[in-house]
């Protein structure tokens, strides 16, 4: 038994010891991330500049765009 809860109060101290280490998350930061994207894609359309409007876009074969005409594009 005793080792029961000895095994448990170290993992407890390993989680919390772990849960406090790395970066901490900054929601400004993200959201300014966010914000360029957003304007870069609006600024491609506008423009008409594919080149501009490929960096907005996820290369992945596994995403799927729908658009309002027409067939979904994948990748």
């Amino acid at each position: 038994m005793r080792s029961i809860v000895v095994a448990l109060a170290v993992m407890t101290l390993l989680l919390i010891g772990n849960c406090q280490k790395g970066e901490k998350f900054d929601a400004e930061k993200e959201r300014m991330a966010v914000s360029s994207v957003l304007n870069d894609y609006v600024e491609s359309v506008i423009a008409e500049d594919l080149n501009l409007y490929s960096s907005c876009m996820s290369h992945d074969l596994g995403t799927v765009y729908f658009g309002a005409f027409g067939e979904p594009i994948y990748g």
